[in-house]
């Protein structure tokens, strides 16, 4: 069966000499056809056209925007339907899902490493999480890091470059414009337990890493496993103090944070608000929402990882 590569040109570290570089290598692979992305969306469709053309493999050459259209294409036509095997090379700033399946950051090295992953019949099984009709490889939230990315994404549009000061400068702003806004409280519903309420930032992951900060994991939810159900953590105090410790804790790596109501292996629960508060889907922010319902979508993708 053939091979589809999607490639979304805009990539952050999506040069023309690294493309090349990379498409050549994975030609190496056997039959494949390379498609570029021309708009916001395209990937999804190409995606969605792979699962009934006989396409045995996808591998996307992008970031975590182009990976999430190519999931959300993939499936399209539900969660039960046969799908490609998914494979990914790393061309964005962040990279959550190829980094966590175990690939570096250097997008020529992760297409050896790729290779060989394809060579070795080297997969596995993950879930997904989805909320509404998105879905999502490695995280999601609603409120403060919503936010933070809406106000990353004006500054590049501006002509700013995605870096960690970057997002530093937009969390702080987001910060301060809460303490001085007021941001309204999350209510979380389950459908076995008391629900989490008063919540002003709700983190959901699908995946171990939440992100990285350069080399840096970050995990608000340690026992998020993508075998398992959702995990969630809610942050509930404004105070920038207590914000600064969960960050760094977050980025050691705890066993549990102290501040964190949540919960974890979760199939299902329902998230409102009395105002409509950003919601992100794996580092893209979709719109606003007073309501969202989240599901866990396991065993849904089999996916290349590093052997």
């Amino acid at each position: 069966m053939s091979t589809l590569v999607i490639v979304n040109p805009g990539a952050t570290t999506a040069h023309p000499r690294v493309l090349g570089t990379v498409i050549e290598a994975l030609a190496s692979w056997g039959e494949i056809r390379v498609r570029a992305t021309e708009a916001r969306g395209h990937a999804v469709d190409l995606a969605a056209a792979a699962c009934t053309d006989g396409t045995g493999t996808v591998i996307v050459v992008g970031g975590d925007g182009t990976v999430n259209e190519v999931v959300n294409g993939l499936m399209a036509g539900g969660a039960d339907a046969p799908r490609p095997v998914l494979g990914v090379v790393p061309a964005g700033h962040t990279n959550v899902l190829s980094r966590t399946l175990g690939f570096p950051n250097d997008p020529v090295e992760a297409t050896g490493l790729l290779l060989d992953g394809l060579r070795a019949g080297s997969t596995r099984r993950i879930g997904l999480g989805r909320v509404d009709d998105r879905y999502f490889a490695f995280s999601a939230g609603l409120g403060l890091d919503a936010e933070v990315l809406a106000r990353v994404e004006q500054q590049r549009a501006r002509g700013a470059r995605a870096s960690l000061p970057l997002y530093v400068a937009s969390t702080i702003v987001a910060h301060a414009a809460g303490l001085l806004n007021g941001r309204p409280g999350l209510s979380v519903e389950f459908p076995d337990r008391e629900p989490l309420t008063d919540v002003y930032t709700l983190i959901v992951q699908n995946a171990p890493v939440w992100t990285y900060f350069g080399n840096l994991s970050v995990t608000f939810a340690p026992e998020a496993a993508f075998a398992d159900g959702l995990a969630l953590y809610g942050l509930r105090s404004l105070d920038a103090l207590s914000l600064s410790n969960d960050l760094a804790r977050a980025t050691l790596r705890p066993s549990r944070l102290s501040s964190d109501p949540g919960a974890s292996d979760l199939d299902a629960f329902t998230v409102r608000c009395a105002e409509p508060v950003p919601l992100q889907v794996d580092g893209d922010v979709v719109g606003d929402r007073t309501e969202a319902h989240f599901t866990s979508i396991r065993q849904a993708l089999t996916v290349v990882v590093a052997p």
